[in-house]
């Protein structure tokens, strides 16, 4: 995919100078932070499913065979992990 950023002349250069000198093009700069971003975002998004699931798990309750949960239920029944 292809995208436009918009960013001051002189910053666009001055960065573009530095990635030239450590090997590399603007563009693979802004990539590769990209990358990284979307790299820490799928770790985070991961940690707070994971620690839900713990969660989940922690407090669940069984339930007889064949039980069908309603909403009056859920007004009814205090949570576990609320005591």
């Amino acid at each position: 995919m292809n995208i436009t950023l918009a960013a001051p002349p002189n910053v666009i250069q001055n960065v573009r100078c530095w990635a030239e000198e450590q090997g590399t093009s603007l563009n693979q700069y802004i990539r590769d932070l990209l990358i990284a971003k979307d790299r820490e975002i799928r770790l985070e998004r991961k940690s707070l499913a994971d620690e839900f699931y713990s969660f989940a798990m922690a407090n669940s309750i069984e339930m007889e065979p064949g039980y069908k949960y309603s909403r009056a239920d859920a007004a009814e029944r205090s949570m576990e992990c609320d005591k």
